[in-house]
């Protein structure tokens, strides 16, 4: 170890660092670039670790810490997004089920009907679900309970669109033109009564949708 004459620390040559002895400004454990080691410690910059060997081992311990933190991060994370099923008939069979082919979460996100749920169930059997027919009857019954479709309020046929009314109320497209078409003839609808009068459409269409219609 070679000393500089001019800031009284010593340089080691083989790590291309300077030392600063104990009896300089800084501790010991300061370490700048050997091509400073010439001026005065108010021009060089100093690095504050220990040696090579230490700062490869400083930088080993922080990455390995910010692997493990983002690990369990992560998990943590995906733990807390699972959501928690309501107590009841069919929560066990609901896990069996619908965990097979992805996460709990994606089964649960479309809000249906009966009808809806038991169509996405059938569905799943094709993909290959496994599930005696109870399991199945009782986790339609669980989600058709528990994840109902929203409500929709009843549709209004003196102010409907036509293509609202043919999706809500299930007519073609003629058919829904028909309806628009006597009510500008013959202004709005008051009664079921009313609206059965539509010529070219089956009366019993309406009635069937008694509850979805308002005037």
């Amino acid at each position: 170890m070679k000393r500089n004459q001019y800031t009284g620390t010593s340089i080691c040559g083989n790590l291309g660092y300077e030392a600063f002895e104990p009896w300089t400004a800084l501790p010991m454990s300061t370490w700048r670039p050997k091509e400073y080691s010439h001026l005065p410690l108010s021009y060089a910059p100093a690095i504050t670790t220990a040696t090579p060997k230490a700062v490869k081992s400083n930088w080993s311990m922080r990455i390995s810490s910010f692997y493990w933190f983002s690990f369990f991060s992560i998990a943590a994370a995906c733990a807390w997004a699972q959501p928690q099923l309501p107590d009841g008939p069919g929560k066990e069979e609901t896990t069996k089920l619908c965990t097979q082919c992805h996460e709990l979460a994606r089964s649960l996100a479309p809000r249906q009907d009966r009808d809806g749920w038991q169509a996405t169930m059938a569905k799943m059997v094709g993909l290959g679900m496994k599930g005696t027919d109870p399991e199945i009857a009782t986790v339609t019954d669980f989600l058709a309970r528990n994840y109902p479709a929203p409500e929709i309020p009843p549709l209004n046929v003196n102010t409907a669109a036509a293509i609202q009314l043919e999706s809500r109320l299930t007519l073609k497209r003629s058919q829904a033109a028909a309806v628009i078409a006597y009510r500008e003839k013959h202004g709005n609808f008051k009664t079921m009564e009313d609206l059965k009068k539509v010529p070219g459409i089956d009366p019993e269409r309406f009635e069937s949708k008694r509850e979805k219609i308002v005037f």
